[in-house]
């Protein structure tokens, strides 16, 4: 079953899946899903936790070896492996495909990958896993989005502020979820009211926006002229040669 991002904490609480599956490129979102996975697997008794780092030479028989080897006294585990690539390759896509048609055990997987493509999607494994489980797919929040998601998650932390407050801090951030969150955690501490206004932003936010170098040039094309001069400055402050970017156009 696919479900979205928002859907996940109240769908394991009704029903903790047998295999989780989180894929995307914003490492905020996949991190935080986890974390919630993580958080219910404790409250499901599920007290045992693996990681395994799947790379391209891992040996995926350390897996089957490991279930194999399960004490009469083992303890419900959760199986966590990461999958950079999102290439098992013949013998994962193998293991993971057999452990969605019979799990092991008192045993639940957790399976954290990066943005998959249509076709990988189609593979069988993912596809298994998808049957067995849940996959929840976690896009990047663009930057049209990302006032609205700001203000969200101040109202989570427990602070107010207006859209125009959220739509600043969106433009200091932006390109960066980890900074944004770590700047809303910074105001909770500063807001002892909860309140956040304009002038409280300009003096505790620091300009934390990433772009990366021929991001300027396409600011320049589609003629977002407010947002030149800051890149510029961002870029000359992380050592980019700003004139090598203008002359390899």
């Amino acid at each position: 079953m696919r479900v979205k991002a928002e859907q996940l904490s109240s769908q394991i609480q009704r029903s903790f899946p047998v295999t989780s599956v989180l894929y995307g490129d914003e490492p905020l979102l996949v991190e935080e899903a986890a974390d919630t996975i993580r958080q219910q697997a404790k409250v499901q008794g599920i007290t045992e936790r693996q990681v395994w780092h799947a790379d391209a030479r891992f040996d995926w028989s350390k897996l089957r070896f490991a279930d194999d080897s399960l004490s009469l006294f083992a303890s419900q585990k959760l199986v966590e492996i990461r999958l950079p690539s999102g290439a098992p390759g013949k013998e994962g896509g193998a293991f993971l495909r057999e452990f969605a048609e019979q799990p092991a055990p008192d045993t639940f997987l957790l399976l954290i990958t990066g943005k998959l493509t249509p076709q990988q999607q189609k593979a069988k494994w993912f596809t298994a896993l998808e049957s067995a489980g849940i996959s929840v797919p976690l896009w990047p929040v663009s930057i049209e989005m990302l006032p609205r998601w700001i203000q969200q998650r101040m109202q989570q932390k427990g602070l107010q502020a207006n859209f125009s407050v959220a739509t600043m801090l969106a433009e200091r951030t932006e390109g960066n979820l980890f900074a944004a969150a770590q700047e809303i955690d910074k105001l909770v501490l500063l807001s002892p009211d909860g309140n956040v206004d304009e002038p409280l932003l300009m003096e505790s936010v620091a300009d934390s926006a990433r772009f990366e170098a021929f991001s300027l040039m396409d600011a320049v094309y589609s003629g977002q002229s407010a947002k030149i001069p800051r890149m510029l400055r961002m870029l000359q402050a992380e050592g980019n040669d700003v004139l090598a970017v203008f002359s390899a156009v």
